[in-house]
């Protein structure tokens, strides 16, 4: 199932971003336009602890006379516990591990992503959708053209609901299912920004 978030003004509609929810558990998100990441940004972070868990939140700005332009970077989840930031076919620019099962199981939520777009008069026009029977459209209403949209993705515990295969498999015990909340925001106009928390 795919998740197109658009803004629309009046008649006028614009491309924000996308969500990206596979079979297997898997999670995209993403800008609709292009961002820039700088290009001495690489990072890792592969430590896990249970009981003393730290978070640390990457903001990128989009600054075009300072960074390099990176087309489409999109943050991926893989369970049971990898995540990574990646250009279109392109190597990671960040990756990182967190147990997702054993936090919501804990915490009942695992807040992640935090987009915030350009100015609606600067986002793209609205396209045909790729694959419209696995498409819905999560439309924000903005007040006028000059808002900047905000994008936000969560992982959720679902109680009553059958855990997913890839929880069952690495955590004995779990007790819900795993759901993801999309939430959005109308912001003041400012420069879009690709933003992550990342719990280790």
């Amino acid at each position: 199932m795919n998740v197109q978030v658009v803004a629309a003004y009046k008649d006028s509609e614009r491309s924000v971003g996308w969500v990206s929810l596979q079979p297997d558990g898997a999670v995209s998100v993403g800008l609709s336009d292009r961002t820039f990441v700088a290009p001495s940004f690489r990072a890792r972070n592969f430590l896990w602890n249970v009981n003393n868990r730290v978070t640390l939140e990457y903001r990128v700005a989009h600054e075009p006379g300072a960074m390099e332009p990176v087309v489409n970077p999109h943050l991926t989840f893989h369970p049971p516990i990898y995540f990574h930031l990646r250009e279109n076919n392109q190597v990671e620019l960040w990756a990182g591990m967190a147990d997702v099962a054993i936090m919501l199981e804990q915490d009942g939520i695992v807040r992640w992503v935090r987009f915030v777009s350009k100015p609606f008069t600067e986002l793209k026009a609205t396209g045909p959708l790729r694959d419209p029977s696995r498409t819905t459209i999560r439309k924000v209403s903005v007040p006028d053209t000059e808002h900047s949209i905000g994008l936000g993705v969560d992982f959720v515990r679902r109680p009553g609901e059958a855990p997913p295969e890839w929880v069952t498999k690495n955590l004995v015990g779990a007790t819900a299912g795993v759901g993801i909340d999309i939430h959005t925001s109308i912001l003041p106009p400012q420069t879009s920004t690709l933003a992550w928390l990342h719990h280790y």
